[in-house]
């Protein structure tokens, strides 16, 4: 019987060492799961940060470069400043305009309408950058209009 003894408590051993190993090894698994959940989170935020760089790198360019020009656009709501250099880039600057989806449109020397330039949604602080390409040369803008869509 002895010799049984010895088989059962060895049993009941391995049986608890195998049951710690499992705990472990869950464990492990889930900080695992939580550390890639971080890194996917992170993941995320790192590519909305830059692509917001991307954005102010854009817009201080457009602002820096010399020979740029400032335009007003104004509505019933508020106005908007226009910002356009020399290469037909530009940045709307909006503030104080009430929560809505606006569009600026740019009016030309040389054509009889205007042209839709952008589209944008102010949020409820009232204030936003819409960054503009494919601007008409400075020499050819007459005057921007913003309106409510």
């Amino acid at each position: 019987m002895e010799p049984r003894r010895w088989l059962i408590a060895g049993v009941i051993v391995f049986a608890a060492l195998w049951g710690w190993r499992e705990l472990a090894v869950r464990a492990q698994r889930e900080r695992i799961a939580s550390h890639n959940a971080e890194i996917s989170r992170l993941t995320v935020e790192n590519e909305r940060l830059a692509d917001q760089n991307k954005k102010l790198n854009f817009e201080l360019n457009v602002l820096a470069m010399a020979g740029t020009k400032a335009f007003n656009a104004t509505s019933a709501q508020g106005s908007v400043r226009i910002f356009v250099n020399p290469l037909g880039q530009g940045v709307a600057i909006v503030e104080k305009l009430p929560s809505n989806a606006y569009e600026l449109s740019v009016l030309r020397t040389d054509q009889l309408k205007m042209q839709s330039v952008a589209t944008f949604d102010v949020p409820p602080a009232g204030a936003k950058t819409v960054s503009l390409e494919h601007l008409p040369a400075i020499s050819l803008i007459k005057s921007f209009s913003l309106t409510t869509r």
